[in-house]
């Protein structure tokens, strides 16, 4: 789907228009950058915000547009953009494990709000 959006639109649209298409208002967008600036990136947060999608920006030192363009932003504060990936690496791993964690204890008292 990216290339084929790079290839007909541009490519800032391949992940903008898999949100047009794709995502509700009770997504949540993760957007990784570590400068913040990636047009594709920063493209798709204008349309998460038209879509009254949360959002949350993993980025670099100084954060770029994309702080201004996400509801939480998670700055990794180091000059080498080799540990700021390190970072959303690690952020990304802690994520997966606890939507797992979350799915194989579904059904359980784990969850409940009663």
């Amino acid at each position: 789907m990216i290339t084929a959006w790079a290839n007909d639109t541009d490519y800032a649209n391949i992940f903008s228009e898999q949100l047009l298409n794709l995502a509700n208002s009770k997504d949540v967008v993760i957007a990784i950058s570590t400068s913040g600036n990636s047009k594709n990136i920063v493209r798709a947060l204008e349309v998460a915000r038209e879509l009254k999608i949360i959002t949350i920006g993993f980025t670099g030192k100084f954060g770029g547009k994309l702080k201004n363009l996400v509801d939480y932003c998670i700055f990794i504060p180091d000059d080498h953009i080799g540990r700021q990936e390190d970072g959303h690496i690690i952020l990304d791993h802690v994520i997966a494990h606890t939507l797992q964690w979350m799915i194989a204890n579904e059904g359980s008292n784990l969850g409940d709000k009663t």
